[in-house]
């Protein structure tokens, strides 16, 4: 199985945070991603979970 990706944008989208905090928490280390190229970067749906619990559950399931 295919793990979903977000971009910083579309999981601001989602969350409601600021694309700039998402940003902070990668930088921090709260928040892991994935580099693809030089430039762009995903973050792992695992990573959401991590971070909501299961209460992401049901809204990552309508992305």
């Amino acid at each position: 199985m295919v793990e979903k990706l977000f971009s910083p944008k579309q999981l601001s989208e989602l969350t409601g945070w600021h694309v700039m905090t998402i940003y902070r928490k990668i930088r921090e280390g709260e928040l892991s991603c994935v580099r693809i190229g030089n430039r762009s970067i995903r973050i792992p749906e695992n990573q959401v979970r991590r971070l909501f619990g299961n209460a992401s559950s049901e809204g990552l399931a309508n992305v």
